[in-house]
């Protein structure tokens, strides 16, 4: 992550901030990479236990490699900011206990929690926006467009954890009030398909409906399919009169999620508003699904399955527990919904502030002072606010050395864990019961699917078709279009609740994650069995990428 980023995220955490420079100690920067601070939190015993098993549903790796180092006796001897944490920790719980029991219990309509959380971000952006540009200063703007990301996280702590962690508990609850059997579980993982207002599925469906406006311009659908210069710049050379609804429907979709982008929650990444090209690349792959309409059909049919699995569990139950499981279902799904909306709005409120800095760029070029407008992504907040008060020379010297660091830094691999005396941690989970040859991981999806791989390091540059196994590093919501078409998901990185995973679930997909070296074992055009039940991947033939097509 480049400085702009790494400054970004000391001013989002709220936890700890100096009052003079608003920044929290607990964001740590090495080699160019962000890592959070999690020593004096591991140091109280009750909280270690919960963040581990936390961690453990994440990411196994990274639950195994902290816990390699917090039994050491040496750890353990240590003498952190115990008493700032429980304060931190105590506060923490005050806002958000009682809004928890209220949204467990109490709420009548768990299921418009998506439609009223989503009216909230529309309000907080509009606000943020107005305020921003009621400012004539460039670099004021940047001030106050970096303040209202730093409140956010408090407002999440009182408007959205308290739902998604009753969804959550609800999940807990059923799973203790159930009767365990293959069928309850199956059922249970089928409870979090289709789920109501997703901000990320309904991101997905818009583009569904992209190709379906595509499908009715022929110059359009040929120049995706043929998958070259798949651009703004490819767009604009087809003829207005034969592309001009799938302009508009592009226009109207970027002005909706044009704040995201691949690895968003670094402010210096491209934004799909200025580079559409992985969903461009989506929905080329989109038409080899020739029946217009096949992604809402598919979408219905899970929130189906998800709606006739939550009575199944309900019928099932003994009578006295009926009446609780069936609140129970309420909660999961309607509060599991909102599992992005936070997400969504620090993507967008980090795009406002994107947006400043740019403009403050695009003036540092034209008078000279910047060779380009990325350049100011080597520069911390404080920086960019103070450019005024600094020479052409100091600026082109810092950035030139920050640049330089950063390009060398960029070789690297960073580890999971990062001991303050720079041991470098990774433990990797054991796998057991697999078949002979077959690469051991974590299922995080149940299911078994044959399929032939397409090795992803970059959305916005590979098409993957309809029926292959994505095979990735890790994936955030800027990848989420790629599930429209992928058969099973293969990551490196990941856990039972990251974001690959958790939307696996969500469409029905079987997943794996914790493979180590997935993107070097396996390659474009072989062909695998990926079985998210019991946590493998076979390869059944060696295959070539002309199988792909």
């Amino acid at each position: 992550m480049k400085p702009c980023g790494y400054s970004v995220f000391q001013h989002l955490i709220p936890f700890g901030r100096c009052e003079e420079t608003g920044k929290t100690p607990y964001i740590k920067y090495a080699g160019s990479f962000v890592y959070l601070d999690i020593t004096d939190m591991m140091l109280i015993p009750p909280y270690r236990k919960m963040w581990l098993f936390t961690a453990g549903n994440m990411m196994e790796e990274l639950k195994l490699s902290v816990e390699y180092v917090v039994k050491r006796e040496e750890f353990t001897k240590q003498k952190g900011n115990m008493l700032g944490v429980l304060k931190a920790i105590l506060m923490v719980w005050i806002i958000v206990l009682p809004r928890l029991i209220w949204n467990l219990i109490f709420c009548l309509r768990p299921e418009d929690t998506s439609e009223h959380y989503l009216n909230f971000i529309e309000d907080r952006i509009l606000k943020a926006k107005s305020k921003i540009m009621s400012c004539d200063d460039k670099y004021k703007r940047v001030v106050i467009a970096k303040n209202a990301l730093s409140t956010l996280l408090f407002e999440i702590l009182l408007n959205w954890a308290p739902k998604l962690m009753s969804g959550i508990i609800s999940f807990g609850l059923m799973r203790k009030l159930i009767e365990p059997s293959p069928t309850s579980e199956q059922d249970l993982n089928a409870l979090m398909r289709g789920l109501p207002g997703n901000v990320t599925t309904e991101m997905d469906l818009e583009i569904g409906d992209l190709a379906d406006v595509a499908r009715t311009e022929p110059q359009v659908s040929a120049w995706l399919q043929n998958g070259k210069d798949l651009t703004l710049h490819g767009l604009s050379l087809l003829p207005k009169t034969d592309s001009l609804r799938f302009r508009d429907a592009l226009s109207h979709f970027l002005d909706k999620y044009g704040s995201r982008g691949n690895a968003e929650i670094d402010i210096s990444r491209p934004r799909w508003r200025d580079n559409p090209a992985a969903i461009l690349h989506a929905i080329s792959g989109n038409l080899t699904n020739t029946d217009a309409g096949h992604h809402r059909e598919h979408h219905q049919r899970l929130v189906k399955e998800g709606e006739e699995a939550g009575k199944r569990l309900v019928a099932l139950a003994p009578w006295y527990k009926r009446p609780i499981l069936r609140r129970l279902v309420r909660n999961g799904r309607g509060y599991g919904a909102i599992r992005e909306h936070h997400k969504f709005l620090m993507i967008r409120l980090m795009g406002e502030l994107r947006k400043a800095i740019l403009n403050v760029a695009q003036s540092h070029v034209d008078s000279k002072h910047l060779n380009s407008v990325e350049d100011i992504w080597m520069l911390h907040l404080d920086e960019i606010v103070a450019l005024p008060s600094m020479t052409e020379d100091e600026l082109q010297a810092l950035v030139c050395d920050r640049k330089e660091h950063f390009q060398m830094h960029s070789k690297l691999k960073p580890p999971r864990v990062l001991t303050s005396e720079g041991e470098c941690v990774n433990v990797m989970p054991n796998s057991k019961d697999i078949p002979d040859g077959a690469l051991g991981g974590l299922g995080t999806s149940s299911g078994i699917v044959e399929g032939v791989v397409n090795v992803i390091l970059d959305p916005h540059s590979t098409v993957l078709h309809s029926g292959e196994i994505l095979v990735t590093r890790c994936t955030d919501p800027g990848w989420t279009p790629l599930f429209i078409n992928a058969a099973g998901l293969v990551m490196e990185v990941g856990g039972y609740l990251t974001h690959g995973s958790v939307v696996s679930r969500e469409y029905g997909i079987p997943a794996v994650s914790c493979i180590a070296d997935a993107t070097s074992v396996l390659k474009t055009g072989m062909r695998v069995r990926v079985d998210g039940t019991r946590g493998y991947v076979e390869i059944l033939q060696e295959g070539s990428t002309d199988e792909r097509n």
